[in-house]
């Protein structure tokens, strides 16, 4: 592409994307500011032709975005801030805590299977869009022996098992809390070769504010500080996940924490100043005023004031609270001035309440979850709220992870593109009263290992068997026929062993 042409579109894709914005910001200079960034957008362009750097529309959006959008707040602060705030740490923790907790597995077709077939299971099973479909569909494949699920492998052991400081845990706990915090986290991967192929084993997510160039056309790789150290590293071996904000999706991210900021500086203001209370501040919460109060007698000596807050002292009331005696002269009678403040009047304890809520709400969280049942919870109320946290907050979560390892990780491994499955552990439990309904329709249909599972009863070992009417009978998918008893006993009847 020739350098006019470049330009050219450079120019179609600046007006296209920053008009509206520069007339908006600049008050009818958009003119100059479009011809300055247009030079400054060519010169880099001419830049990244002399590095043999092919400036196509993503470099460009990649070069805009690293040059014009800074983030507004220090990545730094709102990492702590977790530790800080106890309500967002409250919170976050147990919507990190049940992302964590979801074990990954790998399938792949059964290798009796033609190449054809293969790959059509596979593309057949990604291209199902329900998670709860997916999930079906897996168990009625693997069960049928179509699918396999592999328990050995290099990405199952990255995911699974983390590394040599975290354990498998703590490294998606880690992901989903800066996805949330920051709306960003970058992964870096340990790549070793492996059977004659560069694969990554490791995986250390690192926090966002340790990363102080992203690749440019100049300059294409990451470079991270840390306490003095600084390294860098080429882009393959960092996976930069990412929630895109609308404002710029090729720019640096938002996290969903980042919205809370004036709830958060609001509730952390609050509790500082109750907290505050406890403490003298330079000023007297008591004031008690009266004539014959002094604070020096006619001879010089002390005045009485100073026996009363000697008095007040030996009883244990110094500090906090101690009150001021003051001489106001005239015939003004003794009386008693609180200078204090009353939280209810205040609307202190509201006021908290308020931002705890707004936090639970902005996650998406249930306030049963957080022991709130204060709004008329029940026992129903109680039993729901898990599943609605984990189908609503908790299942997003885990197909986002699920679309960054298929795009970032998957391919990096050989055949595992075109031939693995990669899935989570379903974080939505079944329905255990609709179950229920369903099976007293028909009781017969579920099997006495069944009824057990959904009674929360323990396995029993040996034969697994239909109820009819309180009688054992066959499994449903037993063809033998029944053996017929002695006369006079009741029929024994043919099972098979559970599964």
């Amino acid at each position: 592409m020739s350098e006019a042409n470049f330009i050219d579109r450079l120019r179609g894709l600046f007006t296209a994307s920053a008009a509206v914005q520069l007339d908006g910001d600049y008050s009818g200079d958009a003119a100059a500011m479009e011809a300055e960034v247009h030079d400054a957008l060519a010169a880099a362009a001419l830049g990244a032709a002399d590095m043999g750097v092919d400036p196509g529309p993503h470099g460009f959006l990649e070069l805009l975005a690293h040059r014009l959008n800074v983030p507004e707040r220090s990545l730094k602060e709102w990492e702590a801030a977790f530790d800080e705030v106890p309500t967002l740490r409250s919170v976050l923790g147990r919507k990190s805590d049940r992302v964590a907790r979801r074990r990954w597995s790998l399938h792949r077709p059964a290798r009796n299977l033609k190449a054809h077939r293969r790959r059509g299971l596979v593309a057949e099973v990604r291209a199902i869009e329900e998670p709860e479909h997916r999930f079906s569909a897996l168990d009625d494949l693997t069960h049928t022996g179509e699918l396999v699920e592999i328990t050995e492998h290099p990405l199952l052991t990255l995911i699974n098992k983390g590394n040599s400081y975290l354990t498998g845990f703590w490294v998606r706990w880690c992901i989903s809390t800066y996805l949330d915090l920051t709306g960003e986290v970058p992964v870096l991967l340990d790549i070793r070769r492996v059977h004659g192929h560069d694969i990554p084993v490791q995986a250390f997510p690192v926090p966002p504010s340790w990363c102080a160039e992203k690749p440019t056309p100049q300059r294409p790789f990451y470079v991270f500080y840390f306490n003095g150290y600084r390294m860098e590293l080429p882009p393959d071996h960092v996976m930069w996940m990412r929630i895109p904000s609308p404002a710029n999706p090729y720019g640096r991210s938002r996290g969903l924490a980042m919205t809370l900021a004036d709830e958060i500086d609001a509730d952390e203001s609050a509790a500082k100043f109750i907290a505050s209370h406890f403490y003298q501040r330079g000023r007297p919460d008591v004031l008690i005023v009266g004539p014959g109060l002094t604070k020096t007698g006619p001879d010089g000596r002390a005045g009485n004031t100073d026996e009363l807050e000697r008095k007040w002292a030996r009883q244990g009331r110094k500090g906090p609270g101690t009150p001021l005696f003051l001489n106001v002269g005239g015939e003004i009678k003794p009386s008693v001035h609180n200078l204090g403040h009353n939280m209810e009047q205040m609307q202190m304890p509201s006021l908290r309440r308020m931002g705890r809520d707004q936090v639970r709400q902005t996650f998406g969280m249930p306030p049963e979850l957080m022991g709130v049942l204060d709004n008329g919870s029940n026992r129903s109320t109680v039993d729901a709220a898990g599943a609605i946290f984990d189908e609503w907050a908790i299942l997003p979560r885990l197909v986002q992870l699920q679309e960054e390892f298929d795009a970032r990780l998957l391919p990096r491994y050989p055949g595992g593109a075109a031939l693995g499955i990669l899935t989570f552990g379903n974080p939505v439990s079944a329905d255990k009263e609709f179950q229920l309904k369903a099976m007293r329709a028909q009781p017969t249909a579920p099997t006495q290992a069944e009824w057990r599972n959904l009674q929360r009863l323990p396995k029993r070992r040996g034969t697994d068997v239909h109820m009819v009417k309180g009688v054992p009978a066959p499994r449903l998918d037993q063809h033998q026929p029944p053996s017929q008893g002695q006369a006079g006993t009741p029929k024994q009847h043919t099972t098979t062993e559970a599964a």
